[in-house]
């Protein structure tokens, strides 16, 4: 508001003060710095990203609402950003032990 005249509604989600697009770049910049400021270890956007769907694929949301999150088709997210936890694969010996050894 500022700007006034000088301001260009371009429609981007993330702009300058003006409106214009912001560099590539710019994103792990500003990433990095509020990590450092949060006091959380080196991580890259990438990484982040793979985490947080980790966690919520832990916490029982399904692929179509992660995919969605991440702007992937399901396939895409479930192959590339979920990681397998070595808990999981527990969880899934489990399952697997549970059909072929009904009590």
């Amino acid at each position: 508001m500022e700007a006034g005249e000088a301001y260009a509604a371009s429609g981007y989600v993330v702009a300058d003060e003006l409106g214009a697009p912001v560099h590539p770049d710019w994103y792990s910049d500003e990433f990095h710095r509020l990590r450092k400021r949060a006091g959380i270890a080196r991580i890259t956007l990438r990484n982040s990203r793979a985490t947080a769907n980790t966690l919520m694929a832990d916490a029982g949301v399904p692929d179509h609402i992660r995919a969605a999150w991440c702007g992937h088709t399901v396939a895409v997210n479930v192959a590339s950003y979920t990681a397998v936890r070595p808990e999981s694969l527990s969880a899934a010996l489990g399952a697997l032990s549970a059909v072929h050894n009904p009590v």
